[in-house]
């Protein structure tokens, strides 16, 4: 690797297979339309807060933003199934006004804020990121789940911990969920979840380099699938993972 990513690191913990299929492999899969959703109101949402943060005639209103979400939600999935595009794409107006709504007069210092940092088990390896938005005291980054979360889900303790410690600052995780009522609720990092956070990249990290020292069929081996896990619902991994372990 010439560089690493939280993703690929959060893949190898809690998705091996898939890690091994689009990182040893060299597979890949696309993307669904949920997480162009996600982009699609993270693009809307950035909008209304850089503007917001500008001159009072720079503002744009929230219907503006959600029209920005729609036409960049509408061109990512031009190609993709009408009605899976359709229904995802009905809840956006909502979210996005729920997310603006949750951060009300939020200074912002910078946009996809470039987090970089070597661990020392890495040698001379970086792994890159970038957060959201950059605030005066805070990192941003915006998330849209189809259920509420109980609790700080471990992908993003790992993720919000690197771009932390990357820049120096604390993060907090908005999240909006689409349901009748859009719900908006905020994870704030504390210091204990930084330091756990990596904590476990590290240790991921020293993971991976000792699974990459095995021979090709022990690395295979080290990553077969479980057939009952979520991943298998899509027919494209399925598909692949069939062939690779012969299932």
């Amino acid at each position: 690797f010439s560089r690493l990513s939280v993703s690929n690191l959060n893949d190898f913990i809690s998705r091996r297979p898939k890690w091994y299929l689009t990182r040893i492999k060299g597979l890949s899969f696309p993307v669904g339309v949920e997480a162009h959703r996600g982009s699609a109101v993270e693009f809307g949402v950035v909008k209304g807060l850089v503007h917001g943060s500008a001159l009072l005639s720079q503002r744009l209103s929230h219907d503006q933003c959600v029209e920005a979400a729609l036409l960049t939600y509408d061109d990512l999935v031009k190609d993709m199934d009408v009605d899976e595009a359709a229904k995802c794409r009905a809840p956006i107006p909502g979210l996005v006004k729920a997310l603006l709504g949750a951060l009300p007069g939020f200074k912002v210092l910078a946009t996809q804020k470039r987090c970089e940092w070597t661990f020392s088990e890495t040698g001379l390896i970086p792994w890159v990121g970038y957060a959201d938005v950059e605030g005066e005291t805070v990192l941003l980054d915006l998330k849209t789940k189809g259920r509420t979360p109980s609790e700080l889900p471990g992908d993003w303790r790992r993720q919000g911990a690197a771009y932390s410690k990357a820049i120096g600052k604390p993060i907090r995780f908005v999240c909006a969920i689409p349901t009748k009522v859009m719900g908006v609720r905020t994870f704030d990092l504390t210091e204990a979840d930084v330091e756990q956070g990596i904590t476990e990249l590290r240790r991921a990290v020293a993971a991976m380099y000792a699974l990459l020292d095995l021979s090709p069929e022990a690395q295979a081996a080290a990553c077969f699938p479980d057939l009952d896990s979520w991943l298998m619902n899509d027919e494209i991994f399925a598909s692949a993972a069939k062939e690779t372990w012969k299932l």
